[in-house]
């Protein structure tokens, strides 16, 4: 069914609003002087009447009172009519009128035969390809700050995953790490990039990496198969950490299972567009996180119902792929490949907790250890040989946000490393932190 234009959407959304308020007048003019009492007597009258020597009495209060409050839930009903109409209206337009991507497509086919169209940025050139992966519901936009540090040493390359940022059409359920990194080695195949490859995630997009690493050891055939020559996990989840935290308290047990439900509470306010005015309003706050080139893309399309929708179904993901992780030790524990774990230094990944009931300060620290733990098993067993464990004590957890400088100096170790094995400048700078790139 065709959707009426923009301009006439937001015109019969006034017109709607007019016959609102014209009613909503009529019926309060309606109960004040058809359906409502006689009007309480004059002062003077209070002074003679029957009522006690002219008292204002408790009977008297509580109806004006009910009365007054009649009248303020009428005004907040018409006010959030109005608030939800317009961000229909406004998330419709946006809809009709979508904003360009400014990167490129490449088109995949899922295994009931439909196109998949992947929008990706790719930056820079060099015989090394350096991918860059996000958490549940992070873009390419996530990764500008570090991509334009890293672009002048190595070919460079961020994808929207299916369904998230521009890359509008879902991808296949359910949305593991084992799905994800099948994409991507898609990806790679159309793009015809250089072959060999430094990987780079944040949060959960370390499964996604951890998977394709282990992916392209069991394919790497000949001069011409991808190989994994480095892997960088930015304050990545550990598949038992979850289990950890959960350990800490029964209340937090329930704050977690509430955040996983928020996601959907999300998507219902998404549909009527209310995450497009709150985005809307917050926009100082996206120019303060992203690029300001990034800014106006992130704004456009992360309110969208099909993105929240889509990072619902990476998160309802992430069980099955921590549990494949936890039953296959050699994918979980052996990335043949030099390895950093970036950690965030700054402990208020979980403060925003503390709102929940039953959690206190106590919590919140017992949380953050958990959190450090997983971190330095995550270094001790994610590769052959133990990773190089980097703690960032000045950033939180989207280090790529906060700090990227520390994320590039990383990567560009490692990109020297996978030209120049040994050299002093690669991965061995980073063990004693000396790394001059």
């Amino acid at each position: 069914m065709l959707l009426p234009s923009s301009s006439r959407l937001l015109g019969h959304f006034r017109a709607s609003a007019v016959r609102i308020t014209r009613r909503t007048e009529a019926a309060k003019s309606k109960r004040l002087t058809v359906c409502a009492p006689a009007p309480l007597a004059s002062r003077a009258a209070f002074s003679t009447g029957a009522n006690g020597g002219g008292k204002v009495t408790k009977e008297m209060l509580a109806h004006e009172g009910k009365e007054i409050l009649k009248l303020m839930i009428g005004g907040v009903a018409l006010s959030t009519i109005f608030i939800v109409t317009g961000g229909y209206a406004v998330e419709t337009a946006k809809g009709l009128n979508p904003m360009p991507a400014p990167g490129r497509f490449v088109e995949l086919v899922d295994k009931d035969g439909n196109a998949v169209k992947i929008h990706y940025q790719r930056r820079g050139s060099g015989d090394v390809t350096v991918l860059f992966d996000g958490g549940v519901g992070e873009t390419s936009f996530d990764w500008d700050k570090v991509a334009e540090q890293v672009a002048p040493d190595a070919t460079v390359l961020a994808i929207d995953r299916p369904g998230l940022g521009f890359s509008t059409t879902p991808g296949e359920l359910p949305r593991t790490a084992e799905q994800i990194a099948k994409e991507y080695t898609e990806v790679l195949e159309k793009l015809n990039v250089p072959r060999k490859l430094v990987l780079v995630a944040h949060g959960a997009g370390g499964y996604n990496m951890r998977q394709l690493a282990h992916e392209l050891q069991q394919q790497a055939t000949g001069s011409t198969a991808f190989t994994c020559h480095g892997l960088v996990l930015v304050d990545a989840l550990q598949e038992n950490l979850r289990e950890e935290l959960e350990s800490v308290s029964d209340s937090v047990r329930s704050a977690l299972a509430a955040m996983d439900n928020n996601g959907d509470k999300v998507l219902r306010l998404a549909k009527i567009g209310l995450i497009r005015l709150i985005t809307t309003v917050q926009y100082k706050k996206t120019l303060a996180k992203y690029t300001k080139e990034a800014a106006p893309y992130v704004q456009f399309y992360s309110p969208t119902p099909a993105h929240r929708q889509s990072a619902n179904w990476e998160n309802a993901a992430l069980p099955q792929t921590e549990q494949a992780f936890r039953d296959d030790v050699s994918r979980a524990r052996r990335v043949d490949a030099p390895c950093v774990v970036l950690s965030h230094g700054k402990p208020d990944l979980f403060n925003g907790l503390q709102v929940q009931p039953g959690i206190d300060a106590g919590m919140i620290a017992a949380m953050e250890r958990k959190w450090q733990e997983a971190q330095r098993l995550l270094a001790k067993t994610v590769a052959s040989t133990p990773a190089v464990q980097v703690v960032v004590p000045d950033a939180g957890h989207c280090i790529h946000h906060e700090k990227p400088e520390a994320i590039s100096r990383v990567v560009r170790a490692l990109v020297h490393e996978a030209r120049h094995p040994g050299e002093r400048n690669g991965l061995e700078s980073l063990k004693d932190g000396t790394c001059p790139i």
